[in-house]
């Protein structure tokens, strides 16, 4: 899949605004917190441009650092860490998960 946005035309930066703003209401509703503060930017092919865009150690550091906040006893991945994922953001997120792990 290209780089597409089945809703508009918006892609990279304008599609990241777009969920951003899609995630805090959800986050609204639902009455929780967002602790993730990574920009989202669109959508990505593969965990490696996830990582590029937005560099691997930003993100190991930022999830490590609410790993150690919060000490959870599970940590539930929705994604597998593999193209399987459907695309860069969801394999990158499995990928960090299993090293928080290791």
């Amino acid at each position: 899949m290209a780089d597409k946005n089945l809703i508009g035309s918006e892609i990279r930066d304008e599609l990241g605004l777009i969920r951003t703003q899609e995630l805090l209401a959800a986050r609204k509703m639902m009455a929780a917190s967002n602790f993730y503060r990574a920009n989202d930017f669109g959508f990505s092919k593969n965990a490696k441009e996830t990582f590029e865009i937005g560099t691997k150690m930003k993100y190991y550091q930022m999830l490590s650092g609410f790993y150690r906040q919060f000490q959870p006893d599970v940590i539930i991945t929705r994604f597998p860490p593999d193209e399987r994922a459907g695309h860069g953001h969801h394999t990158a997120s499995a990928i960090l998960a299993q090293k928080l792990l290791t």
